[in-house]
């Protein structure tokens, strides 16, 4: 029994902890450089080639500003818009350690996603532009966990949920307060469609890491599908995964994302 006692508090301490903190979340892939986020402090930016000075707060200003200024569509190319209606985001963050009995698994999803396509005839010329609001991200949503699988089965409580999503917003990870959208622009195509593989520059909370990302392809008359399926390391994002007692209880640094994007041309 004195055992026993003695172990109670840290444990109760260790479930309460990843309550508050719960997961994280966004976008990204096999790797060329990064990959999505968990609880936790952020890792340093990586340098930007004609970056300020860094350590000065116009340094940052101009830097955060450079991050998240969107790009116009390419002139001379069809112009498809991504339809939020159609379009979805969905990050399945997973609990490790030896003690992940404690916490949960987490389904996060954001359904307000615009931006557009520059669609050229050959996969190679095409280019799109994707903007993720952070504020949209919904977390555990009983239909949405439900069509994630039976690994996410089990229910989770209310104040899980908000820890979670409250702590995904914070200043330790996607930064909500100064960084409102999650950026993803594409730099080159590979391949032939209707399965291509994407070279992407994704701005998350003033980092910004390149990707690689399989993409499949369809085009029906004026309207354009594309589906991601994959894995991705949270630190390839340069996000640090929330972790408690020496890591006996942690968020999985691997996540998975499956994105969907309808576009249509004006």
């Amino acid at each position: 029994m004195l055992t026993n006692e003695r172990w109670k508090f840290p444990v109760l301490l260790a479930a309460a902890a990843l309550l508050v903190a719960g997961c994280h979340v966004p976008p990204g892939p096999r790797s060329a450089t990064a990959g999505p986020t968990a609880p936790g402090a952020p890792a340093a930016a990586a340098p930007t080639a004609a970056a300020p000075t860094a350590g000065t707060p116009a340094a940052g200003a101009e830097r955060a500003a450079a991050l998240s200024a969107p790009p116009a569509p390419p002139r001379g190319l069809p112009t498809y818009r991504i339809d939020p209606q159609q379009s979805d985001l969905r990050v399945l963050v997973y609990r490790a350690g030896t003690m992940a009995k404690l916490g949960h698994d987490h389904v996060i999803e954001n359904h307000a996603l615009t931006g557009w396509v520059g669609l050229a005839p050959r996969a190679a010329g095409t280019s799109f532009y994707l903007e993720i609001p952070a504020a949209e991200f919904v977390v555990d949503a009983a239909a949405a966990r439900a069509e994630a699988g039976p690994e996410f089965a089990e229910e989770v409580g209310s104040d899980a949920k908000e820890g979670t999503r409250r702590n995904m917003l914070g200043p330790a990870l996607l930064d909500a307060g100064n960084h409102a959208s999650i950026a993803v622009r594409s730099i080159a195509f590979l391949g032939e469609e209707p399965n291509l593989e994407a070279n992407v520059a994704i701005a998350v909370a003033g980092h910004e890491s390149t990707l690689m990302i399989p993409i499949v392809v369809t085009r029906t008359g004026r309207e354009l599908t594309a589906t991601a399926d994959f894995s991705v390391r949270q630190t390839e994002l340069g996000l640090t995964p929330f972790s408690v007692m020496l890591g006996a209880l942690r968020v999985a640094d691997e996540i998975k994302l499956r994105l969907r994007l309808v576009a249509r041309g004006d």
